[in-house]
């Protein structure tokens, strides 16, 4: 079986984000460090920790360690061919300390906070299992970030759970439900199930019956909606769509073609895009997810590498942290993440 997709993401944009040069990285991760709360989980734009933006957090926080791991000793960046720039004294032993001490905790008391955080949630659960895909793949997703520390979270009983539970979101049509309770089927929820199954190393069931449920979602201008009767497509479910699919080799010429002619629509003179052509200006989360699914595709350089990236540098913080688009003023770990990895991908696809 192939490398979980999110797995080969993070190494992607970690390598990308080793152009951002050290001192530029740690204010991001100075920001992240400081969304954990005392429970051990990430909050969003609220003081509550939330297991969806842990995860996003967790994801970014993974990205920005390791391009600094990679930037090694004596480097203070690589360029985007991967050449050296200015360089610093410091080991990369002393480099690690650095990190923890200026958020003032040690990387394995972090790591059990999170721990404790995730076994809370758990038995807050029906079942001790979240009741929508969406919590589910965070969950997943948190406890293979976990894995990579060294603390071993999915064990076989949380495994066999959460087979059961994916089981149990799946619909007739082919395709996976956003909750327990939903009668159909969600094109992003759907794509969230393949990655929870990546997660657990096991193989999608019925993957034909999935494909078919997904391309029973495009619509007559090449993207493909997220609901049973949606009239109008969206970027976000079609970057969904069409990964799913890349993952599974369905993708046709001709496929391929459409789904890029509506990104194109999409993109606006800022060089990022929009969520449907409804929305009034672009934002980080479509335009993450439609490079991601350029890359997917084969395509990485059909938005222009330097107009997508330029658009993410202009929602970057200088206290760190990213905004969702010009339109906003604050920041959060989920578009920090989609920041980070919008800036590392188009880094990443650039190089030789």
């Amino acid at each position: 079986m192939k490398q979980a997709y999110l797995a080969e993401l993070i190494e992607a944009v970690s390598s990308g984000l080793t152009s951002l040069g050290s001192q530029r990285l740690k204010r991001h991760l100075r920001f992240l460090y400081s969304s954990q709360q005392p429970d051990g989980g990430f909050a969003g734009r609220g003081h509550a920790s939330d297991l969806y933006y842990t995860g996003f957090a967790l994801r970014a926080i993974s990205c920005v360690e390791r391009a600094l791991d990679k930037l090694g000793p004596g480097k203070e960046s690589l360029g985007a061919a991967g050449g050296r720039a200015e360089t610093e004294s410091r080991t990369a032993e002393a480099e690690t300390a650095r990190r923890c001490v200026e958020v003032g905790t040690g990387d394995y008391v972090r790591v059990e906070r999170m721990l404790e955080f995730l076994r809370a949630e758990k038995g807050r659960w029906p079942r001790g299992m979240p009741t929508n895909l969406i919590g589910l793949h965070s969950l997943l997703d948190c406890t293979r970030l976990l894995a990579e520390r060294g603390v071993e979270a999915v064990g076989a009983e949380l495994r066999r759970e959460s087979l059961e539970a994916l089981a149990r979101f799946r619909r007739p049509d082919g395709g996976f439900a956003r909750s327990l309770i939903a009668p159909s089927s969600s094109t992003y929820c759907t794509f969230l199930a393949v990655l929870c199954y990546e997660h657990l190393f096991e193989p999608v069931p019925a993957p034909d019956a999935l494909a078919a449920f997904l391309l029973s979602r495009q619509l007559p201008d090449g993207s493909f909606g997220e609901h049973k009767r949606g009239k109008r497509g969206g970027t976000n479910p079609t970057a969904a769509a069409a990964v799913t699919l890349a993952r599974l080799g369905l993708i046709s010429e001709k496929l391929r073609q459409q789904i890029t002619e509506f990104f194109l629509a999409m993109q606006t003179s800022e060089g990022g895009l929009r969520a449907s052509a409804l929305a009034p200006a672009a934002d980080l989360l479509s335009t993450f997810s439609a490079f991601a699914a350029c890359v997917a595709l084969g395509v990485p350089s059909l938005l222009g590498l330097n107009r997508v990236r330029l658009f993410a540098y202009a929602n970057e913080l200088g206290s760190g942290g990213f905004r969702a688009g010009r339109w906003d003023d604050r920041t959060d770990p989920e578009y920090t993440f989609y920041g980070l990895a919008t800036v590392g991908l188009c880094t990443y696809a650039a190089r030789p």
